[in-house]
């Protein structure tokens, strides 16, 4: 065995490297160091596989099948300094997406960093469902929370003539969205609005109103992921346990006004919640609703169709 490597391993794995310029090991030891440094700080195995073979890629750009193949990798220092930092915040419970700087979600790549919500399957679920059913040819489309701005984004790369919407609170956040609008190369009118003071233009109607909001009451916190504890805004998150509806009494309420006659509206919802929004809706007599549950089974997003209104003459 080539003692170059054999007996040498980079400073940030344990060994010094004094002298060198560069450091070159078979991929699969930087794999196997890499996971027995994150495996302590991380919920699973499974995940310590993902997220070291994801860290690989992106920081040492190398596929996932070279260090089954054993090639040598060679970095230099200053990429090795970078490596470390990335790991340091892997170890201390940093979102693998926070540290590469991005999320894939419904096949596009969206900038993330701690002033939005990491995009979940469940969410890119619900809007696949949401193009599937959209027939209608320039619909009018309102992501409330946008956040990242993936679901207002996407919708609108599935619909080009679509008019699209989307509205935060945070600033911050409306930044990272008009980043993603810019490198995805699609128009989104973004718009900074407090969902519970703001006020909707009265002329202002959507097709498609659309929302994730913060449904997880704060008495859940304890049960939550630290990494996401302690890294995700809590502002997207939570909810008040003595009014976990908070948000869904004030988009129903906007649909009375701002939804057109037949169109739809698309809640993501709590599992423990969504009998009692689905309730909600049943009883605006305005909807029709359908319950959809995610792909683990859980109730996890609402459709409602505004009844089509008849005129008589």
């Amino acid at each position: 065995m080539n003692k170059v490597y054999e007996n040498s391993l980079p400073a940030w794995l344990g060994c010094s490297i004094e002298g060198k310029q560069t450091i070159t090991y078979p991929a699969n030891v930087w794999y196997e160091r890499t996971y027995q440094q994150l495996i302590g700080s991380v919920e699973s195995p499974s995940e310590c596989k993902s997220i070291t073979t994801r860290l690989i890629e992106d920081f040492l750009n190398y596929s996932s099948t070279r260090h089954i193949k054993g090639d040598l990798l060679s970095i230099n220092l200053e990429e090795a300094e970078d490596f470390q930092q990335a790991l340091d915040k892997l170890k201390a419970h940093y979102p693998i997406q926070y540290v590469l700087g991005y999320a894939d979600f419904a096949g596009y790549r969206f900038h993330v960093n701690p002033n939005v919500l990491i995009p979940r399957p469940e969410t890119e679920e619900m809007v696949a469902y949401i193009i599937k059913q959209c027939n209608t040819q320039r619909p009018r489309i309102l992501d409330i929370g946008t956040g990242s701005g993936c679901i207002a984004i996407t919708l609108a790369k599935a619909f080009p003539d679509a008019r699209v919407t989307g509205l935060d609170i945070s600033s911050s956040a409306l930044s990272v969205a008009r980043h993603n609008t810019e490198a995805l190369k699609v128009h989104v009118d973004w718009r900074q609005h407090d969902l519970l003071e703001d006020v909707l233009p009265s002329e202002k109607e959507w097709n498609i109103i659309v929302s994730n909001p913060p449904y997880i009451p704060a008495e859940e916190k304890h049960m939550m992921a630290k990494r996401v504890i302690d890294h995700e805004p809590h502002d997207a998150l939570f909810v008040p346990q003595e009014n976990a509806l908070l948000f869904y009494n004030k988009i129903i309420k906007i649909t009375h006004h701002h939804l057109v006659s037949g169109g739809l509206l698309y809640l993501e919802v709590h599992e423990n919640y969504a009998e009692s929004i689905h309730k909600l809706l049943i009883d605006e007599s305005l909807f029709t609703v359908k319950l959809h549950r995610d792909m683990q089974g859980k109730k996890r997003w609402i459709e409602a169709k505004k009844y089509t209104t008849i005129s008589t003459n």
